[in-house]
């Protein structure tokens, strides 16, 4: 069984738990962020067990405006809705260096080795973070999405609509602001590190056209490594098969732990 985790927040943002992979010496990592109205203590007893007991250390956060990441100014959102979401991902995406560069100094975690899982919403912090070169050695996406415009567009422009003026304007700042964020447009950014993404293609909440795009901006940074960048797709909807998502933590496992062998 998992031992009960360390708790961390970085100055007051980002709250966190901290698995510790079994074992002896420096570790990977690997970093999980959490859906729309999630929280870090959304993980699994079994994927617990199933990163650390291959000797990775797992790291949850809670996203802005989720759990304990919530200002003492603010309430806690009683409805999620794509305005908390751009929210959270524009924070987040901006917390997660600060995070990242904790677990490097930590003498127990191999710094160069630290991977980036998320689902949903987490799948957009994660694209978003990779492309604004966040250095981390493989990421996950399941349901994620880049190409915001066609993406999330239309559910902004609606939500703009029950707004004040003043609450509009301020939706409207942080959507020019998130649009900067955009993976597509820094497919760049990825330097052909090993990406994996998941969809469903009957997904109406987060339809799976966003993401392939992602895909296919970067198919042509891994001709000489395609193995490397992979696409998956199932014919369900927003919730992912319990074998895929297992797949998905498997593939990441083994993307560090290979990296690992060979430095060995």
């Amino acid at each position: 069984m998992p031992t009960e985790p360390e708790y961390i927040r970085l100055e007051d943002e980002l709250p966190a738990l901290i698995w510790r992979g079994a074992g002896k010496g420096a570790r990977p990592a690997i970093i999980s962020l959490h859906g729309l109205g999630g929280h870090k203590e959304d993980i699994g007893l079994d994927t617990i067990e199933r990163v650390t007991s291959c000797g990775i250390t797992l790291v949850t956060v809670d996203a802005y405006l989720h759990g304990e990441h919530v200002p003492p100014t603010q309430k806690a959102p009683e409805s999620y809705t794509v305005t908390t979401l751009l929210a959270a991902l524009g924070h987040t995406v901006k917390d997660l260096p600060a995070l990242v560069a904790h677990l490097r100094r930590d003498e127990a975690i191999v710094g160069e080795l630290i991977g980036l899982r998320g689902g949903s919403m987490g799948g957009y912090i994660a694209l978003s973070a990779v492309a604004q070169d966040l250095p981390v050695s493989a990421v996950l996406s399941i349901c994620g999405a880049a190409d915001y415009p066609n993406t999330f567009g239309s559910q902004v422009r609606g939500e703009n609509q029950a707004l004040s003026s003043i609450e509009a304007a301020q939706v409207r700042e942080s959507w020019e602001e998130l649009l900067s964020l955009d993976p597509l447009l820094h497919a760049a950014q990825f330097r052909s590190r090993p990406v994996l993404m998941i969809h469903g293609a009957r997904d109406s909440w987060v339809p799976m056209a966003g993401h392939r795009a992602l895909f296919d901006a970067l198919v042509p940074q891994y001709s000489e490594r395609p193995e490397d960048c992979l696409f998956i797709t199932h014919a369900g909807d927003h919730a992912t098969p319990l074998s895929l998502e297992r797949f998905g933590w498997d593939w990441l496992i083994g993307q560090l732990l290979s990296v690992k062998e060979e430095r060995s």
